[in-house]
């Protein structure tokens, strides 16, 4: 169904146009341009989505190979230059800068109400630096034929985008994580079964709350179609929402295949639960991806756990 006969709501087109104009002012700016890769869900809705689903915030994966005192000054600088982004683009900051993450709530005047908030996330750390981040033309929604403007945007790799959206499949389970899954799956094609994928998604799958093997893809059936609709009705003055039967059919053939594990995934687990950490198992064919994931924060913390205890 083409964007514009789901007829937006002007409310919701007004947001996804400053989001836009968000995205394409870090992609001008010489300093952000190559520090910030879009992430998660902003990644998939503005890159992979469908019109069902129009972004209503934005998250970025901070890069940086510098050495620590210059990470820092890093992180100053982009937080300034953010912040500066959004006093030009007319909004009333509230800015939160923890260790692992900034946060800027973002509040424009609106035509269509009092206010809208456009929220602004930078992940620090706790990244899964599978490889270089992948550049993409944004999806873009029209309104009776018109296109908003377009932008090409730096994003995280499909690896890494696919492992961590299997993985919120299972932690966060909803219609929205879904229909992620299967619009990657749908986006990525061959590439969806990638070797790559599997053990960086099973890396991750020990920080679940329970072991991976007690999850199936029948968790996927709670979804109902009211929920569905609601999501639809936000931003639609007379959108249809998808069946609720497709999509959990097209998840469910989506999350499957990982969830059979093979002999290393398996013996991996197996030693997690004994309280042995053995990420070598699993990426004993990718050495550089080994050397990576060894030095990324969680694993940092796992090893740190497992020693203290």
């Amino acid at each position: 169904m083409a964007s514009n006969q789901l007829n937006y709501k002007e409310a919701a087109l007004e947001s996804c146009a400053k989001l836009c104009d968000w995205i394409s002012e870090v992609g001008n700016d010489p300093f952000l341009e190559s520090r910030l890769a879009l992430s998660g869900e902003s990644a998939i809705q503005l890159c992979f989505g469908e019109p069902h689903r129009l972004p209503q915030s934005i998250a970025y994966y901070f890069l940086s190979d510098h050495a620590e005192a210059d990470l820092e000054r890093d992180q100053a600088e982009c937080t300034e230059r953010l912040k500066l982004i959004g006093q030009e683009l007319g909004a009333t900051e509230e800015v939160s800068d923890k260790k692992d993450r900034l946060t800027l709530k973002c509040t424009f005047p609106s035509i269509y109400k009092p206010s809208f908030t456009l929220p602004v996330t930078v992940e620090w750390t706790e990244r899964l630096p599978m490889s270089q981040p992948e550049s993409s033309k944004s999806w873009v929604p029209k309104k009776n034929g018109t296109d908003l403007s377009s932008h090409r945007v730096l994003r995280i790799c499909n690896k890494e985008l696919v492992a961590t959206t299997l993985f919120r499949s299972l932690s966060q389970t909803s219609c929205d994580t879904i229909q992620d899954l299967t619009n990657l799956q749908a986006a990525l094609n061959e590439e969806w079964l990638d070797p790559t994928i599997r053990r960086a998604f099973i890396w991750m799958s020990i920080d679940l709350p329970r072991p991976i093997s007690s999850y199936s893809v029948e968790r996927f059936s709670q979804i109902s179609q009211r929920e569905l609709d609601y999501k639809v009705a936000s931003v639609s003055l007379g959108g249809i929402a998808p069946r609720v039967r497709q999509i959990i059919a097209a998840g469910k053939q989506a999350l499957a295949p990982f969830l059979k594990l093979d002999e290393a995934e398996t013996e991996f687990l197996k030693l997690w639960s004994e309280g042995i950490y053995r990420p070598e198992i699993l990426f004993v064919q990718d050495a550089d991806l080994l050397e990576r994931v060894q030095s990324h924060p969680q694993h940092i913390l796992r090893v740190q756990s497992l020693q203290a205890s």
